[in-house]
């Protein structure tokens, strides 16, 4: 436990007060409610401590791996993720009827298709917001269309002409047109001839994932259909490795801590890791930016675009406003992605400079910016070498006895992220 949490105990006392008198302040430093918070918040911080001391020592926590992690986590309902196998949807192009059958391969043999729609005139609405010769369209609905498909526009009585599209993502793509209107927004319609598969990746593990818009081809060719194939903005997600035993462990000590309160950062970190199978990380920051609203920030780190699409930050509040007794509102709850800073790592002085060793270490600061590193803290090349000292054996339970990290040290803040970039 860390002294984080200590502010966070202290901000929950803070957060229930404000749920039931939110006229009331508490900001002044020596408010007498604020005095008694933090007595209390101290008391709490040092049991849990002592507590979490006991409880490791009696289940080994720290030693258990495997097979018995397993068994272990089974006490509290908590089971291994398995591996999954990616999925999404591809917009194929060619003439009128032209259909990739179920059953075919595709983008080189490592996807198949799970279901299929033969090409036709598809039709969509939306408003276009216009400045100049430049078009940005929002849809109603989850847009599948992505880069460098041609559609045909009509808005404004004056424009109609085949466009190609780009910068495609959930909901908005843009495009440049010809003539000349005034600067506004404009109910628009437009057409595009196009079929769409849904497919499945062959293997399972967090590589078969495909970033949006990412381009391809048919494994074989097919009649009135063209080779090029297209992912949708959503791209090729859900695809992931067995989870570790470092992942398993983190859960199994959230599951375990019972004396956590309903609604705090760990219970939210429990719920949002058990019901989104796709997210590895979460990070809660109560008080944030002000008493009574909370900021979470997740990860997805199994598939090529890490950060959430605004449809699974709606899925995650809507989850979160379920979790009664929530202390605050799903309007206080701020759900979003962190700004990622990549810090690049190089290993030397090794000691004993072994293959073995140097392979240990580098899981070592793998696991470091896994585990230690926190939204908005900067990350120093002594902090590492300090986790990595004692941390650090290799397969045959040697320790490392020396090791130095060079490094620039990296300074984040408000929603930055440190993350591990390249290391040599």
């Amino acid at each position: 436990m860390s002294k984080a949490e200590l502010k966070e105990i202290e901000a929950t006392f803070q957060n229930n007060l404000k749920s039931v008198l939110p006229e009331y302040q508490i900001s002044a430093k020596n408010n007498v409610l604020n005095i008694l918070f933090r007595s209390m918040a101290s008391y709490i911080y040092q049991l849990i401590r002592k507590s979490n001391k006991y409880v490791d020592c009696l289940t080994e926590i720290d030693s258990v791996t495997g097979t018995q992690l397993d068994y272990r986590a089974s006490f509290y309902s908590i089971t291994r993720i398995q591996k999954t196998k990616a999925t999404g949807v591809i917009i194929y192009l060619g003439n009128l009827g032209g259909v990739i059958p179920v059953g075919s391969y595709v983008l080189g043999g490592s996807y198949i298709v799970t279901s299929t729609s033969a090409i036709a005139l598809q039709s969509f609405h939306g408003v276009v917001s216009v400045n100049l010769q430049q078009a940005i369209v929002t849809l109603p609905n989850t847009n599948i269309l992505p880069n460098n498909i041609k559609i045909l526009v009509d808005f404004s009585n004056i424009i109609n002409q085949e466009v190609t599209i780009s910068n495609c993502n959930e909901t908005t793509f843009s495009f440049s047109f010809e003539g000349s209107i005034p600067s506004g927004d404009y109910p628009i319609t437009f057409n595009t001839l196009i079929g769409i598969i849904s497919i499945s990746s062959v293997e399972e593990g967090e590589n078969q994932n495909l970033e949006g818009n990412t381009q391809g081809e048919l494994s074989n060719l097919f009649d009135n259909v063209l080779p090029n194939l297209y992912v949708s903005p959503q791209g090729i997600t859900g695809g992931q490795d067995l989870e570790s035993d470092v992942r398993l462990k983190k859960r199994w000590r959230i599951a375990r801590a019972g004396y956590v309160a309903y609604f705090s950062p760990d219970h939210i970190k429990l719920q949002l890791l058990s019901s989104f199978p796709n997210m590895t990380r979460v990070f809660v920051l109560r008080a944030t930016p002000a008493t009574g609203k909370c900021t979470i920030y997740a990860l997805f780190e199994n598939r090529l675009s890490i950060l959430p699409n605004q449809s699974e930050i709606n899925e995650i509040k809507n989850y979160l406003s379920t979790l009664a007794p929530a202390t605050i509102s799903r309007d206080d709850m701020i759900v979003g992605g962190v700004i990622l800073l990549p810090m690049d790592i190089q290993i030397i002085n090794v000691t004993p400079n072994t293959i073995e060793m140097n392979l240990s270490a580098r899981k070592a600061v793998e696991a470091f910016f896994l585990n230690e590193v926190e939204v908005g803290q900067s990350v120093t090349p002594e902090a590492i070498r300090t986790y990595l000292l004692p941390n650090t054996a290799d397969i045959n339970n040697n320790k490392l006895i020396n090791i130095e990290i060079v490094a620039t040290t990296n300074s984040a803040q408000g929603n930055e992220l440190i993350v591990l970039g390249e290391i040599n």
